[in-house]
């Protein structure tokens, strides 16, 4: 009789744990952060310039880069350049652009890491996103980007606390 009754408690409790939760599997914490140094400027402003016109065709080859790829995320410092690169993209993709201080690189790398289950796109410049790759993939690999080179994608995709690191170039 005993043996009956503690089998039946422990079905009753198997039951309840499953309804809420205890014994259901723990979904793994995954984001994938692409990040890309904006495009090439114009010269209408020494402090905040737009998007030149080659800058502009590179944020055209941004969407087709990204034509099979759905972004949850858009998140860009507040300059026109870094903003211009993404919008086309944002835009195709009906989402809003946030914007990051990129003065605040570790605050923001922390931040970007809690996003699970979303693909995310950052839009930064030649100093910040390899300091941003950096202090997603925990490494001190990626050095600053030659002012003339524009076209760089990281994708860092971080997966129960591992990243990875891939790097792709828009000619």
């Amino acid at each position: 009789m005993y043996r009956v009754k503690a089998a039946a408690i422990k079905v009753i409790f198997l039951g309840l744990f499953a309804i809420i939760g205890v014994f259901s599997p723990i979904k793994a914490q995954e984001v994938s952060i692409f990040l890309t140094r904006h495009a090439e400027k114009a010269t209408d402003d020494p402090k905040n310039p737009s998007l030149s016109e080659k800058g502009v065709e590179r944020a055209k080859q941004l969407v087709a880069f990204f034509e099979n790829q759905s972004i949850d995320l858009f998140f860009s410092t507040p300059y026109k350049r870094t903003i211009g690169t993404i919008k086309p993209l944002a835009d195709k993709n009906g989402k809003e652009i946030a914007e990051y201080s990129p003065m605040q690189q570790k605050q923001f790398a922390e931040e970007l890491v809690k996003l699970n289950g979303k693909t995310v796109l950052v839009s930064g410049h030649s100093n910040t996103i390899p300091d941003l790759v950096n202090k997603l993939a925990g490494t001190d690999v990626y050095k600053q980007i030659d002012d003339s080179r524009y076209g760089d994608i990281w994708l860092v995709h971080i997966k129960d606390g591992k990243a990875k690191v891939y790097q792709f170039y828009l000619n």
